[in-house]
C-alpha cells in the first residue's frame, strides 16, 4: 500500500511536465482512477477483515425463524434484564423463570452464564495472568494491589506466583499509596532535612521507584476513583492494569477520567455502545444489560443449531462450536473517555 502512495505521488509531481491540456486532462484521469483503485482496494480489505466474524445481525433471521425457550432461577433484578433484552430483540420467546431454571448468579459479572466457559470477571483474570504473571519473565517487577472483597482471589495466585509482591488496601489511602510508591521514606528525608533549619526551603521532587514497572489493582470503583490518581501522581512511568470491578460504579463516562490509561482486557467496542448511551444508571448496570444480552444470542445460537462460527458478543469475539463451550477472546482497552483506542 506504501509504495502505491509512493507511486501516486511521483505521477502527481510530473504533471508539471505536461504542457498540452489534453495530455494533462489524460493524466490528471489516470491518478484519479488509480487513486479509486486504491481506496477500492483498501475497502476490500476492511471487508474481509469484518468478515472474520458474525455479528448478531448477520444471523438474526435464522434466529427469528424459531421461538426462543429459556428457563431460569434469577432474582428479580435480573428478571427485569431477561425480560427488556427480550423485548428489545424482537424475537419469539417463552421464558419461565422457576427452581427448574439454569441458576445466575445475582453478580451477573461473577456469574457462568450459559455456553460461556467462565464468569466475564474470571475470563478478564485468566487474561490478565497470562500477561503479566504466566507469561512475564519478570515477575519481580509487578506489584498487586488489592482489596479485602478480592482475597479469595489474590490468594490463590499467591501460592502460584510467591516472587510476586501483594499488597491489601488499608484504610488510609494517602498513607498506603506513599508506603507503596517509596515516597514515605522520601518525604522522611525531607523533613528531616527541614527540621535542621527552618529557615531553609527545599525543593523537593520524590524520586519513583525503579524496582517495579507494573501494578494489578483488584479493587472496586470507590476505592480506586481516590487511590489510583494518587498513584498516578507519584508513578509516571508505570504500567497500571485492572478488571472492570474497578469501573463498574461509575455514572457516566466522564468519571472513568479517574482510571484514564488504565489497562483491561475488555473489548473496547463494549465502552463504545456504552458511551453513545448518555442516560446511563452505572457501568455496572450496563455490563449486566450486555450479558444477558449475550446469554440471550448464545441460547438463539444453540437452539437454532447454529455451529462453527466466530461470534461478536457484548463481552468479547468468540468462537461458537457444537459441544464446546465459549472462550471470549479478550484484548487489552486502555481506558480513554475517547472509546476508539483498543490495543
Amino acid at each position: 500500500m506504501i509504495y502505491h502512495l509512493n507511486y501516486l505521488l511521483v505521477l502527481k509531481l510530473n504533471l508539471t511536465f505536461f504542457k498540452k491540456l489534453n495530455m494533462f486532462k489524460q493524466s490528471l484521469t489516470f491518478i484519479t482512477v488509480f487513486f479509486l483503485a486504491i481506496l477500492s482496494s483498501c475497502a476490500g480489505s476492511n471487508n474481509n477483515y469484518k468478515k472474520n466474524f458474525l455479528t448478531e445481525n448477520d444471523i438474526r433471521e435464522t434466529l427469528s425463524k424459531n421461538e426462543l425457550k429459556l428457563n431460569y432461577l434469577v432474582n428479580n433484578k435480573n428478571k427485569e434484564y431477561f425480560i427488556s433484552s427480550l423485548l428489545e430483540s424482537g424475537y419469539k420467546f417463552n421464558i419461565v423463570f422457576d427452581a427448574d431454571g439454569k441458576k445466575l448468579r445475582d453478580r451477573l459479572t461473577e456469574s457462568n452464564l450459559s455456553f460461556f466457559c467462565n464468569s466475564f470477571l474470571d475470563d478478564q483474570l485468566y487474561q490478565l495472568e497470562n500477561i503479566l504473571f504466566y507469561n512475564n519473565n519478570s515477575k519481580e517487577k509487578l506489584i498487586v494491589v488489592f482489596s479485602n472483597e478480592y482475597k479469595n482471589r489474590i490468594d490463590a495466585l499467591e501460592e502460584k506466583y510467591p516472587e510476586v509482591k501483594f499488597f491489601l488496601i488499608s484504610n488510609n489511602l494517602d498513607v498506603f499509596s506513599q508506603q507503596i510508591t517509596g515516597i514515605e521514606s522520601s518525604l522522611k528525608r525531607l523533613n528531616g532535612l527541614e527540621s535542621l533549619d527552618r529557615n531553609i526551603t527545599i525543593n523537593h521532587n520524590p524520586r519513583e521507584r525503579k524496582d517495579f514497572n507494573r501494578i494489578f489493582f483488584l479493587t472496586n470503583y470507590d476505592i480506586g476513583k481516590s487511590l489510583i490518581p494518587i498513584f498516578r501522581s507519584y508513578l509516571i512511568n508505570t504500567e497500571f492494569y485492572s478488571t472492570t470491578e474497578l469501573l463498574m460504579g461509575a455514572s457516566s463516562f466522564k468519571e472513568l477520567n479517574d482510571f484514564e490509561n488504565v489497562m483491561i482486557p475488555v473489548p473496547n467496542y463494549l465502552f463504545k455502545k456504552i458511551s453513545l448511551n448518555k442516560n446511563i444508571k452505572n457501568i455496572e448496570d450496563e455490563l449486566n444489560k450486555a450479558l444477558i444480552k449475550d446469554l440471550i444470542l448464545a441460547e438463539g445460537i444453540y437452539q437454532s443449531n447454529i455451529n462453527s462460527i466466530n461470534m461478536m458478543f457484548n463481552s468479547g469475539i468468540s468462537k461458537v462450536s457444537n459441544g464446546q463451550c465459549i472462550n471470549r477472546n479478550l484484548p487489552l482497552w486502555k481506558v480513554s473517555a475517547d472509546t476508539t483506542n483498543p490495543l
